[in-house]
């Protein structure tokens, strides 16, 4: 696929609220749920949290094929990141490293609300996390 043909897909995007926030409420946020993170930026724009399901509808991931070591964990948390920058400018979107109750580790994304509250998005599916059963150890947003 050529990128410019990628492009109509950003006219078509619908339109969610982002809140301006520093990059101090998005690592005080960070900090609280992991010690290991790395910042990429000086300001962010952030949705509310009612608006992160809405957002990740707009995530590529969702139109492709979990492919065991080929497109798994950390491809859909890069797809989702990267898709979502692209269509909405800096925003306080980024991977979570996790290592789970059950033993093992696992990739998904780590939302930043304007009010600094930290949710979490399985990928694979644009799932919110409604309960935590992993710890998060490595952070880049």
């Amino acid at each position: 696929m050529n990128i410019t043909n990628w492009f109509w897909w950003k006219q078509v995007t619908p339109k969610v609220p982002l809140t301006s926030v520093s990059n101090k409420v998005v690592e005080q946020a960070v900090r609280k749920v992991c010690k290991e993170y790395f910042m990429t930026d000086a300001a962010y724009i952030a949705p509310k949290k009612e608006d992160i399901e809405k957002l990740f509808n707009n995530n590529i991931g969702r139109f492709l094929k979990y492919r065991a070591e080929e497109y798994d964990c950390d491809d859909f948390a890069r797809t989702a990141s990267a898709t979502l920058h692209l269509l909405f400018g800096n925003i306080a979107i980024g991977e979570c490293a996790v290592l789970l109750k059950g033993g093992g580790a696992h990739m998904i994304n780590i939302v930043v609300t304007p009010d600094g509250e930290v949710v979490y998005v399985e990928p694979q599916n644009n799932t919110i996390y409604k309960k935590v059963d992993f710890k998060p150890y490595f952070v880049i947003i």
